[in-house]
């Protein structure tokens, strides 16, 4: 369904169980909402599931930017408005991520507990430089330019060996994409400014880092983990920067366990 949220229409898609207590799932840059494809059957056991294209991804509106992450975490609350939700979980990966960190610092009576996988906040030069260079390069030859280097990022090889059905899904999805919204949510990762305020994130936290992942290794991630009070961190093996489509049986496994653990009060 389509739902009008914060000045703007988000395509949402609820799955799980009736009555149980709610998990928002927040995609990366460049997909949509059908990555978490793999995490629905076994999440939807406990949890109600509420997935969505970010602003300027998928069946969503790209309205004109600029976008902040501030903005990506007001969607997520205004979603959980729209349901009548008080308080939910959010796993995010990627820009997902950032969203969640946002949310848990903008929004902290709406988390519950935030799963930050495959994320970073820090922006150093060169990869502001990256940002802006590959937004230059969409803007004059379209989302198909990137293409490549998306998926040589986001899947291991091993995974592209082994399943090349996903692989080309991944594809389709990445060139669906507007290039001005992805332009404006890779704006946004550039300019956040969230690592300043990592020490004062005070929900249940967990950071997911990807041993593959070219994109944010884990050092870094670990680095941003140490910041946030209380948070957990785990790094899952052979794994490409999209954990979730990499490892979907071991990344499952982790956020559940997490999740089960602050359900119950740890």
């Amino acid at each position: 369904m389509r739902v009008a949220v914060n000045g703007t229409h988000l395509q949402v898609r609820i799955d799980g169980r009736d009555g149980a207590p709610w998990l928002v799932l927040a995609h990366s840059i460049g997909t949509g909402l059908e990555i978490f494809d793999g995490q629905i059957a076994a999440f939807g056991r406990d949890y109600r599931i509420l997935r969505y294209d970010a602003r300027g991804h998928g069946q969503s509106d790209a309205p004109v930017g600029p976008y902040t992450t501030d903005l990506l975490a007001d969607d997520f609350r205004g979603l959980l408005a729209h349901f009548g939700v008080s308080r939910a979980h959010i796993v995010g990966v990627s820009i997902g991520g950032l969203t969640a960190i946002a949310a848990a610092l903008r929004h902290e009576s709406a988390v519950a507990s935030i799963v930050v996988s495959n994320s970073r906040t820090a922006v150093p030069p060169d990869y502001a430089t990256a940002i802006a260079a590959r937004n230059r390069l969409i803007r004059a030859e379209g989302m198909a330019a990137i293409v490549p280097s998306m998926l040589k990022v986001s899947l291991s090889s091993e995974t592209i060996a082994a399943q090349p059905e996903l692989a080309e899904r991944f594809e389709k999805i990445v060139r669906a994409v507007s290039v001005e919204g992805f332009a404006a949510c890779a704006e946004a990762v550039g300019n956040n400014r969230l690592g300043e305020q990592l020490g004062e994130i005070r929900v249940p936290s967990l950071f997911i880092a990807a041993e593959a992942d070219a994109a944010f290794p884990p050092s870094a991630v670990r680095d941003e983990q140490l910041l946030v009070p209380g948070s957990e961190f785990v790094q899952i093996p052979g794994a490409g920067h999209l954990s979730n489509l990499n490892r979907p049986e071991e990344f499952n496994a982790t956020v559940l366990d997490f999740l089960a653990r602050v359900t119950a009060g740890r």
